[in-house]
């Protein structure tokens, strides 16, 4: 059967191979094995599903996790905040909208329970985490993603819980996070820039391919009053694995 093509959004294709038709364009929702991890899609992707099948209500659902190829955004899209906040191993904000839209965002830092003064920020990615085609893992991401020029600093090496930082994007902008070890980006820079755990500062990713411990050291939480928020680990290998060095949440602020 050859493969179909129906949009998640208008202009958005779908692409599948082979499977039943799919609903009219519109927002989707996809459903592994485990019905607790739905994936939503807030933005245009382009998705290629093996062995999809389509339910009676419309949801379309694969049955083996495995097979899903995102294409442009890796399997680590298996779950999905309703805010953009795309999680599993990896995390990665999608910033709602088209990119005709402008979006700001602000980020606040919530606790801090750590000796180290660290750097957290984010930069902007394409759909498989890559920068520029520097895919995580590449030995030259880190360089890669710190030198981007949509690389931002959200809380400086120094700064603590309260503070906050506000930034525009745009529409479909892909986040992607990193914490530089109680240093700076500039530090890094100068002292190791090829991120190795031989050297300091070292620097985390939120994606775990990209840290050179292979650690996860960003992970999502959701605190007491129902709010998401990201809380990294900022010991080598995972230390205390305490997740609370750095806790920081983020909104959609009306301009």
């Amino acid at each position: 059967m050859p493969h179909s093509e129906v949009g998640l959004f208008p202009d958005s294709p779908l692409t599948v191979a082979p499977a039943t038709l799919l609903p009219e364009p519109g927002p989707l929702t996809l459903l592994e094995d485990n019905p607790g991890a739905p994936v939503s899609s807030p933005v245009p992707l382009v998705l290629e599903l093996p062995a999809l099948q389509s339910s009676h209500d419309g949801t379309v659902g694969y049955p083996d996790a495995a097979n899903l190829d995102l294409i442009g955004l890796s399997p680590i899209a298996l779950a999905s905040e309703p805010d953009g906040l795309i999680t599993g191993d990896d995390e990665l904000l999608v910033i709602p909208g088209s990119p005709e839209d402008t979006v700001t965002l602000k980020f606040k830092w919530i606790e801090r329970e750590a000796a180290y003064d660290n750097e957290v920020g984010f930069f902007l990615v394409e759909g498989s985490g890559a920068v520029d085609g520097v895919v995580p893992g590449a030995a030259d991401y880190a360089f890669a993603a710190l030198t981007d020029p949509s690389q931002k600093v959200i809380f400086a090496s120094g700064e603590t819980a309260g503070a906050s930082q506000t930034f525009t994007l745009q529409g479909g902008d892909l986040l992607a996070f990193y914490l530089i070890q109680d240093a700076s980006t500039d530090t890094w820079l100068a002292n190791n820039s090829d991120n190795t755990l031989k050297k300091r500062p070292q620097a985390f990713f939120s994606f775990n391919a990209a840290n050179p411990d292979a650690f996860d050291h960003l992970i999502t939480q959701v605190s007491e009053d129902g709010m998401v928020q990201l809380a990294w680990e900022d010991l080598t290998g995972g230390g205390d694995l305490d997740f609370n060095d750095v806790v920081f949440r983020y909104e959609y602020v009306d301009t």
